[in-house]
């Protein structure tokens, strides 16, 4: 079911993930937070006070300045590390597809962070290893980074 959000909150998603429309305000909650009971307004408000945090940090500006270039899953993972102060390389995660031209393109980052110092994000303290068995990585060759 999708939560009841806000009015104000639902347009701070719109324009932040204009792929809400393809039902990703659904997708989050249900699959990453009502099974915890987070209530859907809290919820969104945090992912999108993460979001600005990490926009707003070395890693985050490093990812602007390079949209539109080539890069690699190592060259990533070499800035998110020395950008947040050491933060486990393995904290990161990438996703890539094909897009409409063929390209290789990054399509999604995430982190692991540890539930107990989201506080602190983004602190290299707040970040964790995903555990080998749980990486999603699939961007083995070099991909575009695309201007989000």
């Amino acid at each position: 079911m999708v939560p009841a959000l806000s009015e104000d909150l639902r347009q701070r998603l719109k324009e932040t993930m204009p792929q809400l429309a393809s039902d990703l305000q659904t997708h989050e909650y249900v699959k990453h937070a009502q099974c915890f009971g987070f209530d859907a307004n809290e919820f969104f408000t945090t992912a999108l006070q993460l979001r600005e945090a990490a926009l707003d940090s070395d890693f985050g500006r490093y990812l602007q300045a390079q949209a539109g270039r080539v890069r690699n899953g190592a060259e990533l993972k070499d800035a998110f590390a020395k950008g947040y102060n050491g933060a486990a390389r393995g904290a990161l995660q990438l996703r890539c597809a094909k897009d409409a031209k063929g390209r290789n393109v990054l399509t999604e980052l995430w982190f692991t962070l540890k539930k107990d110092k989201l506080e602190s994000f983004p602190e290299s303290d707040s970040f964790m290893d995903t555990p080998a068995g749980e990486r999603e990585d699939t961007c083995g060759k070099p991909f575009l980074l695309p201007r989000w």
